[in-house]
């Protein structure tokens, strides 16, 4: 958990990627040695994952430069292969799962509040947000961030104890993707939105708000509307 949460405040992903899997990668295998792993892992919804993470780093290793061709690119993919393996191990159980969704949320939700701070010295009004650590990459940041955002709207949604805070934090993180300007994770996070509020008993309170609010926004603020359109469809 401790290196999860460092991967949103060390200050570059390339340096938390080697501490994370100096320290989880052994512990991972030996883990795995020890029978950790589930018997069931021909399941698909593990298999394919593996397969195509080993697709993946084969096809970037082969279709380089023969006299530039890199195994890092394979010790790349192994990295990752040890890193799922053990990950959705961890997560068949409860206390896990649960305690990696508050990391996700607490630590997502700071780099986001950081990042959102700083913006305007940083990247300037009007520019794309870029974040800390593995968050600094404005697509892949996004991306993060917007998986972080909707673990705290679903607990928000389903009753949790902190449910104002969950909101709170999903807002603030739903904020940190907007402003990256990335077209790819901000129309998942909106899926992502829509499908957890349809799914939520509160779906008839909050939806009129949700669309008829921004389509009123858009409708009569011109401004708005030429920036929305250039984010998602730029000349």
């Amino acid at each position: 958990m401790l290196l999860l949460a460092a991967g949103f405040l060390m200050p570059t992903g390339a340096a938390w990627s080697d501490v994370f899997y100096v320290i989880s990668g052994p512990a991972i295998l030996v883990a795995l040695w020890r029978g950790g792993f589930r018997e069931n892992w021909l399941d698909p919804t593990r298999a394919l994952p593996i397969g195509l993470i080993l697709w993946s780093a084969a096809t970037v290793f082969w279709c380089t430069d023969p006299a530039r061709r890199n195994f890092l690119y394979l010790v790349q993919g192994l990295c990752c292969l040890v890193y799922f393996a053990g990950l959705v191990t961890a997560l068949d159980h409860a206390r896990f799962a649960r305690a990696m969704g508050t990391v996700l949320i607490l630590f997502g939700t700071l780099n986001a509040a950081i990042s959102e701070v700083l913006y305007p010295w940083r990247n300037g009004i009007g520019g794309r947000l870029g974040g800390l650590g593995e968050t600094r990459q404005a697509i892949l940041g996004a991306s993060v961030i917007a998986v972080a955002a909707l673990f705290a709207l679903f607990r928000a949604l389903n009753g949790d104890g902190r449910r104002w805070w969950c909101l709170a934090a999903a807002i603030v993180m739903a904020g940190f993707v907007a402003l990256t300007q990335s077209r790819g994770p901000l129309a998942g996070l909106s899926a992502g939105i829509l499908v957890l509020i349809l799914a939520s008993r509160w779906r008839w309170r909050i939806l009129p708000p949700l669309i008829g609010l921004p389509a009123l926004a858009l409708m009569f603020d011109r401004s708005l509307r030429d920036r929305l359109i250039g984010v998602f469809f730029p000349v």
